[in-house]
């Protein structure tokens, strides 16, 4: 028997070989290499010798290998082995290991160059991740762990397996692992709809519960301990499952609910609906504050009659204790605030020492990056919710148009997985530099970003978990215009054509948005062109069918010239107070209503018009969420009818039908993100429409 030799050494890199001796044979050469392949077998070529790693299940299979040949004694080596060498796993095997708040991972050589590219990138493309020379592998935050185990279960499925067999992730990952599966799921395993309900037991009066898919929900979030977004198709009802979750949680008082102003008093009537034994306050403007309000506050704090005589008194009073009755919000359970209120009350709110707050349509603190009204609200929405343990956000549109649009709201919710806007702005918004800057309203690798978001959101369309709601068909109803009709419109784009064609004769730029007050020109025409042929289909529908219908407008004063030629109508605009927002609501639904003219923004959240089964726009909005939002306010829970109609004037020949097809495009952007689409890149909307327009024009810019 030959007896094969040996020698420890470390290579260049740092690692440590076990050098082999033993005279040349080309077939041993070639098993060991078919065997244990690289890195684990491998020539030096400056010491002229073949060695293998200095590890123990290598070697072992090393001495397999030798002992099946037949012509080595490997006694030596297995001696050596179980004194000398390590337990670690082989660095050419699949492992992981964590450093502080870092995991490294190694993984052998792989042969087909494609999927070692897959590997490579979809390492690279976690944000964080970093090469470390010293340690010859790639590493990564370890709460990013998770994120690629995803990427990598179907793509490479032993790094996968390594990555959660690492015990010290091993039961975050698992948990990350049960929050994706349940969430797009309709029911519970019977185990957790058992724990669930006997939690939620005597929370509710007697005759209200939730439904299977809503104890999903708040399943959900209370496996993510509190803190992910409620991500529901419109009309599911994720406020009642935001509330579901609240009241296993009676604990995490005092609570906060920062909504649109439009629906505060929606949230207070379904808060005293669910939980009336809790105490529920509304905060209202400044200029709202009654003084029979401000003597309340007075009373509380210990004023006498005299000083509770008059406001002027009582607000007195309350100067000297250091409370101002415009910023005051007494001891409740629940406190309703809307966004735009947030940064004249974060100071009062963070005192509050509140438990849980809840966003609904967390996709208002989308804005970043100056200093006007809607980044401010951000900025004390988040300032806010940095003090606070539980935060559920709740949104069917937490993108409108573009990825972008959601790294607030899942740096708030993962802090940890999201930290850098540049990494998310650079993997998910396919940037570009124009020149001037960056671009960053595109977007591009749209299934990875679904994957990484699935553990902290959980969505679930209507067609999944309701199927008893009648299919909905979005309909576009093209108007051809008489020569007599569209004259208007035509001046009016020859005008806009001849001053875009100056700039150029001039050799000038064309000044900042004219491209943009052209377009919202020529839409504002397009919309009270098609008020005649709206108010001759809504007669011809109500006459046909004897149903209500609901209106939405962009434009306000398309909406009252609309409302003027109509009978038995009512509108809803950003001007209608809350409560009477309300009983105009109430009284569509009780049937005393024929046709109801909304604004789309002002009415597109918070009502239901489930009394009708058709709805119908005169004109279009700029994101296609505010659209469906508005489309859902008669398609959810409560419809009965067996088909929904969308229907969509626009008139042929015109920027509309250019607006079409761009809001489509940007549907299919969201549906990318937030249902795992394949839209891979999409650019500005006002960029899109301004190229179709050059084509169509003919502008020479």
């Amino acid at each position: 028997m030959e007896i094969v030799t040996t020698v420890v050494y470390k290579n260049d890199y740092g690692d440590e070989r076990l050098g082999l001796k033993y005279k040349y044979n080309p077939d041993t050469n070639e098993m060991l290499k078919a065997n244990l392949r690289f890195p684990k077998f491998a020539w030096d070529k400056d010491r002229k010798m073949w060695n293998v790693e200095n590890n123990k299940s290598v070697i072992k299979q090393l001495c397999d290998t030798l002992d099946a040949i037949g012509r080595y004694d490997t006694s030596a080596i297995r001696d050596y082995a179980e004194v000398y060498s390590t337990d670690a796993p082989s660095r050419s095997d699949c492992w992981t290991k964590v450093k502080r708040t870092r995991m490294y991972l190694n993984w052998p050589w792989i042969n087909d160059p494609d999927l070692r590219d897959d590997v490579r990138l979809a390492v690279k493309s976690i944000s964080g991740s970093r090469w470390h020379n010293a340690e010859k592998s790639w590493s990564i935050p370890t709460p990013q762990a998770t994120t690629l185990h995803g990427l990598l279960e179907d793509l490479y499925p032993p790094l996968a397996e390594a990555i959660i067999s690492n015990e010290d992730i091993k039961e975050a990952v698992v948990k990350s692992i049960e929050r994706v599966k349940i969430s797009g799921a309709k029911q519970l395993d019977e185990a957790t709809q058992l724990d669930i309900d006997s939690r939620l037991a005597g929370k509710f009066p007697e005759g209200l519960d939730l439904y299977p898919f809503q104890k999903v929900a708040v399943a959900f979030a209370e496996m993510a301990g509190g803190r992910c977004l409620i991500g529901d198709e419109m009309g599911i009802g994720k406020t009642i499952s935001a509330i579901g979750y609240s009241a296993l949680h009676p604990e995490a008082r005092p609570a906060i609910v920062v909504c649109p102003s439009n629906v505060k008093f929606n949230w207070k009537k379904e808060l005293n609906k669910w939980l009336p034994t809790e105490s529920v306050h509304v905060v209202v403007p400044s200029n709202s504050i009654k003084a029979g309000e401000v003597k309340a506050i007075a009373n509380e704090h210990g004023a006498t009659e005299k000083q509770m005589a008059s406001k002027s008194s009582a607000e007195k009073f309350l100067k000297t204790k250091g409370i101002d009755p415009k910023k005051y919000i007494p001891k409740s359970d629940f406190v309703i605030i809307n966004y735009d209120m947030m940064e004249k009350f974060k100071d009062t709110l963070i005192d509050m020492s509140p438990k849980l707050i809840i966003l609904d349509e967390s996709h208002y603190i989308k804005n970043s990056g100056s200093t006007n009204k809607p980044v401010q609200r951000t900025v004390s929405t988040l300032e806010v919710c940095s003090y606070i343990e539980k935060v559920i956000a709740l949104s069917g549109t937490a993108i409108a148009s573009r990825p972008n649009e959601f790294f607030n709201t899942l740096n708030l919710l993962s802090p940890a997985l999201f930290r850098s806007l540049w990494d998310f702005q650079q993997r998910y918004c396919d940037p570009y530099h124009n020149g001037f800057g960056w671009d960053f309203t595109g977007a591009s690798h749209t299934k990875e970003l679904n994957e990484r978001t699935r553990d902290l959101c959980i969505r679930r369309l209507k067609s999944e978990v309701l199927p008893e709601l009648p299919p909905k068909t979005r309909t576009f109803l093209p108007i051809v215009l008489d020569k007599v009709t569209r004259s208007p419109y035509d001046s009016a784009q020859d005008e806009w054509d001849k001053k875009i064609d100056s700039y150029y004769l001039n050799g000038q730029p064309i000044p900042k948005g004219t491209m943009l007050n052209m377009i919202n020109d020529l839409r504002h025409m397009c919309g009270h062109i098609k008020v005649n042929y709206a108010v001759d289909w809504i007669n011809q529908y109500r006459e046909q069918t004897g149903k209500p219908i609901v209106v939405f407008t962009h434009h306000r004063d398309v909406l009252k010239r609309l409302a003027e030629k109509m009978n038995n109508v009512r509108t809803i605009s950003g001007d209608t107070p809350s409560h009477t927002r309300q009983e105009i609501v109430d009284d569509f639904q009780a049937g005393n209503i024929g046709v109801l003219i909304c604004n789309t923004v002002a009415a597109k959240e918070g009502i239901t018009l489930t009394r009708a089964d058709t709805v119908l726009f005169l004109e279009r909005e700029w994101t296609p969420t505010d659209e469906e939002q508005a489309e859902d306010r008669v398609y959810r829970i409560g419809q009965e009818s067996q088909h929904v109609h969308a229907v969509y004037l626009s008139c042929e020949g015109t920027i509309d039908e250019h607006f079409d097809r761009v809001i489509e495009s940007k549907r299919a952007v969201v549906k990318a993100v937030l249902d795992g689409g394949d839209v891979e890149q999409r650019k500005g909307l006002v960029a899109q429409l301004v190229k179709r327009l050059q084509q169509e024009r003919g502008w020479k810019i």
